[in-house]
């Protein structure tokens, strides 16, 4: 099976405990790679990424479309986003929905969409504080989730590291292990 999965900070892997990304063979990506025989997994995460962004020319839809449709990606039956926490700050929650299925709707095949389990706002440092006043349009988001056009991953809180935004190595694991679940679910895997 050929699986590209796309995104941001929690797909590239930044750790929550120190601005750096953490040990390849330690993200979810890679952890779901290897507990799917046979796979092959084409990962571009990004940090700081956004569905769209004029001053970065690797966040907007065009460049998922050419990530998508490289020769090696062309055999793959399924897409996997997580994607969007970084849009909270500047965009509506209808926004950063239309955004997302815009994405979702280039791509031929399965698709699912890891849902961002929820931002830890007393944790949140000074160097995220853009996400501090963003309560309002995360709940909103979620509220929207059946409008996403992908069968959904949903995540528990609890795996969000120090930092409050991202997902240390448990983290990784689980939601490796839920992306899993949900291919089984869907009978892809």
């Amino acid at each position: 099976m050929n699986i590209a999965i796309f995104g941001d900070s929690l797909v590239a892997g930044w750790s929550p405990d120190a601005p750096k990304l953490i040990k390849k063979n330690q993200t979810w990506p890679y952890l779901l790679k290897s507990s799917i025989p046979n796979s092959q997994v084409f990962v571009d995460g990004q940090p700081g990424r956004m569905l769209s962004n004029p001053l970065q020319p690797k966040a907007d839809l065009n460049h998922f479309k050419d990530f998508i449709e490289k020769s090696t990606l062309k055999n793959c039956t399924l897409l996997i986003l997580m994607i969007g926490a970084n849009d909270l700050p500047v965009k509506s929650a209808p926004e950063i929905l239309n955004e997302l299925n815009e994405y979702l709707k280039t791509f031929q095949g399965n698709k699912i969409f890891v849902l961002h389990p929820g931002i830890q706002y007393e944790k949140l440092p000074e160097m995220f504080s853009q996400f501090k006043n963003v309560q309002k349009v995360e709940a909103e988001f979620k509220q929207l989730k059946n409008e996403i056009n992908a069968k959904i991953v949903e995540l528990d809180s609890c795996i969000i590291g120090a930092d409050g935004l991202h997902i240390g190595a448990d983290g990784q694991k689980e939601i490796a292990k839920k992306v899993k679940e949900v291919m089984q679910e869907m009978k892809i895997i």
